[in-house]
């Protein structure tokens, strides 16, 4: 892709937990591909938040009658005991049997409810998480885009615009409909390589919209982070798959 223009795309320098580093994530901006398999998700984590609130209001009744004081010691009296009875032998190599073995020794009641207490604690955060999913991704009027697409064509733009200081063109060949430019051309090898099936076309033309004039400024962006006392954002160039690409800098394309 850069090739053309006598770069090469950056790549930091390899180590142990990275021996083959990228000149971009290539992870997912959302958790679900399909609207569908997240609402499924969200209805799982309010169904059993409710479901743990019917829980502690029934094992923990909130009034202070001698007859809900009764229930409750009654219930912690032969919860303890079955619990303390049941315990598992413990075994060093399975943590969990150690754990249940403590809570069913040191009262198995109370250590059982601050259990659910935690884990209903991680579900109201988890649903904190789906809720502004929904509202970033899935909460729309129209169809969702492809989030993926979108996302892994604006980083390769973003690589482009700061290693050529140009916007990257858009242009389809007139004879067969493909990509006519080293950005379309090397986004369309990248979304084969992760098998991202959405055509390349409305990402693209998505991307190159999203960039700005300090996307295509790195020394500015690097004035900046002295400034603010941030590492450089340039990067010692290194080889890259999307450099095989061939061609000539495109001065026009066809939109």
């Amino acid at each position: 892709m850069l090739a053309p223009w006598g770069k090469s795309s950056p790549r930091g320098q390899p180590n142990i937990l990275d021996p083959n580093p990228m000149p971009f994530s290539i992870n997912k901006p959302n958790e679900h591909d399909t609207k569908a398999e997240f609402q499924r998700e969200l209805d799982a984590v309010r169904k059993s938040i409710a479901k743990m609130e019917e829980i502690f209001e029934l094992l923990l009744p909130r009034g202070d009658s001698e007859d809900d004081t009764n229930l409750r010691l009654r219930l912690q009296d032969s919860i303890d005991r079955q619990l303390r009875n049941a315990a598992p032998p413990v075994r060093l190599d399975e943590a969990y049997t150690v754990v249940r073995k403590m809570v069913a020794e040191s009262g198995g009641f109370y250590g059982s409810i601050w259990i659910l207490l935690d884990f209903s604690n991680a579900l109201k955060l988890r649903l904190s998480q789906l809720e502004e999913q929904r509202k970033l991704f899935w909460n729309l009027r129209h169809r969702a885009p492809d989030h993926y697409a979108r996302t892994i064509a604006l980083r390769l733009a973003k690589v482009f615009a700061s290693q050529t200081e140009q916007r990257p063109t858009l242009g389809t060949s007139g004879e067969t409909g493909d990509p006519s430019t080293s950005y379309t051309k090397a986004l369309k090898e990248v979304f084969q390589l992760l098998n991202i099936e959405t055509g390349v076309r409305s990402p693209a033309d998505w991307a190159v919209n999203e960039l700005t004039e300090m996307d295509m400024n790195p020394h500015q962006r690097d004035i900046i982070s002295a400034l603010m006392g941030l590492p450089s954002t340039s990067r010692t160039p290194g080889p890259s798959l999307l450099d095989m690409m061939d061609g000539n800098p495109e001065e026009s394309a066809k939109e």
